[in-house]
């Protein structure tokens, strides 16, 4: 099941996994923008700052130049040279010996990965989709819970992310308060009564106190996580 409170986003996903976005051309402009994002949600979410949906991708100063280099891009991708880029990288991936790299071997391993995408594709075709809020969730036997949620702004009272009021410290509450296991991702919370386990450090390109900085993203949960090194 895939779920978000927000149609928008879950009707951007399902469009995209049903192919609507296979041909997209557009390049779009602070104007198209403003005039289509309330209505538009490719335009909203993929061509805002963050994909947050609130402001355009880029700022006035930049704005030409990076619209300007997205028509390059994209007369690229039309060009026939594509393909042989692509087929180049997979022998490269596959760690194929000179000997390996013959046509007939380039052409089985994009076979092999169109049939996979397409196992993939199906199974996505076959989600269901709603758009209830986590406290309307009801749990069923199997079921592998991950709310990903906006991460709690500890220096703030609440989360306004994505033009979305959400209470990080009820979410904890009611995370703690379920008989199943609940996990989410964050940074460092003010709660430290879950259990986590660290994912990864990453960098922030778009904070503007924050950019370029480092910053530790765990994984966290109601009861002790399970890790391949611990069995």
């Amino acid at each position: 099941m895939y779920n978000d409170i927000n149609p928008m986003i879950t009707g951007l996903f399902m469009d995209a996994v049903h192919g609507k976005y296979h041909d997209e051309r557009r390049v779009i402009t602070r104007e198209d923008f403003d005039a289509l994002k309330d209505e538009d949600a490719y335009v909203k979410y993929i061509w805002s700052f963050g994909n947050n949906g609130l402001a355009y991708l880029w700022g006035k100063d930049i704005e030409e130049m990076k619209c300007a280099a997205c028509h390059s891009i994209q007369d690229e991708l039309l060009n026939d040279r594509r393909m042989a880029y692509v087929k180049f990288a997979k022998c490269i991936k596959q760690k194929l010996t000179p000997e390996q790299i013959r046509l007939e071997s380039i052409e089985r391993l994009q076979s092999l990965e169109h049939l996979e995408a397409l196992q993939r594709l199906e199974a996505l075709q076959r989600l269901e989709v709603t758009n209830i809020s986590y406290q309307d969730y009801e749990y069923k036997d199997g079921d592998i819970v991950y709310c990903d949620v906006p991460y709690e702004q500890i220096d703030k009272t609440g989360c306004d992310d994505y033009g979305l009021d959400f209470d990080s410290l009820a979410f904890y509450e009611w995370v703690k308060a379920q008989p199943y296991q609940v996990f989410f991702s964050s940074y460092e919370i003010s709660d430290t009564s879950f259990h986590k386990k660290k994912i990864k450090a990453v960098q922030s390109l778009i904070g503007a106190k924050t950019n370029g900085q480092y910053r530790t993203e765990y994984l966290y949960s109601n009861r002790p996580i399970k890790t391949k090194e611990a069995d």
